[in-house]
């Protein structure tokens, strides 16, 4: 494989080709696994990529974040501000939800609207944590084929405080500006939710959130479902409505 990077850094090229992309649904070197900062910059630099004598275009997008509050990190990270560079093989079209670039993409769109600009989030204070159990498609070196497996991601959890409770729904901390289908409201899905939750740990709370009717019924079921209901635990907790004792159980708050 042979690679040719291109910084962008002319501004106006720089603008225009982040607003070419949107937050809808098609990795970064860094020990940050869990925490929250300020983006204030995202540098986008072209590469040209060559597989097989196939020459191939790509955008390598660097997040830099100030303000860095850590909450997990693989070594110790006492600093102030971090960077990660994510990979968009085709700016023209929606990303894959079975890439990083996806995954991250998705998980900004369900908080503040899949038609969003890349930009949209430069200035905010993002909560971004790596998560497991991610459906992805790796190139089978053997083969050349590419297999399905389960895979690890960056995601955003919260943007100013703002989180997603139901998938593709985005709203303030709390709530939900998104109707669930078949007529059931947001609020009788976090009932349910923290319910199901109450005195659980999280495998068992996931187990019986995907046999429930009502979470059967409504669109946090597929974001349970991709993400074994990490975001779900991650919103109720954000929002006070549950919390996690010592030994990893969830319980109500009062």
């Amino acid at each position: 494989m042979t690679q040719q990077n291109q910084p962008i850094t002319d501004p106006a090229m720089k603008e225009a080709l982040l607003n070419q992309m949107t937050n809808s649904v098609r990795d970064g070197q860094t020990p940050l696994r869990h925490f929250k900062g300020r983006c204030v910059d995202i540098e986008p630099t072209q590469q040209q990529r060559t597989y097989d004598g196939e020459t191939r275009n790509s955008l390598a997008l660097k997040y830099k974040f100030t303000e860095v509050e850590v909450f997990a990190s693989v070594t110790p990270y006492p600093f102030a501000t971090g960077e990660f560079t994510l990979y968009n093989n085709n700016p023209q079209e929606a990303p894959s939800p079975s890439t990083p670039y996806g995954i991250w993409s998705g998980s900004i769109g369900s908080i503040i609207g899949t038609d969003s600009k890349v930009p949209a989030i430069i200035g905010k204070v993002l909560e971004v944590k790596y998560t497991d159990g991610h459906s992805m498609f790796r190139r089978n070196a053997e083969t050349g084929n590419f297999d399905e497996i389960s895979g690890s991601a960056f995601e955003v959890l919260s943007i100013d405080g703002q989180v997603s409770m139901v998938g593709g729904a985005a709203g303030p901390a709390g709530s939900s500006s998104a109707a669930a289908p078949t007529g059931v409201s947001d609020e009788d899905i976090i009932a349910k939710l923290v319910e199901l939750a109450d005195g659980k740990n999280a495998s068992d709370f996931v187990s019986a959130a995907l046999v429930d009717d009502v979470v059967k019924a409504s669109a946090v079921f597929s974001s349970i479902l991709q993400d074994q209901g990490a975001a779900q635990v991650a919103a109720l907790v954000a929002t006070n409505k549950i919390n996690i004792d010592a030994e990893g159980v969830l319980h109500k708050v009062a």
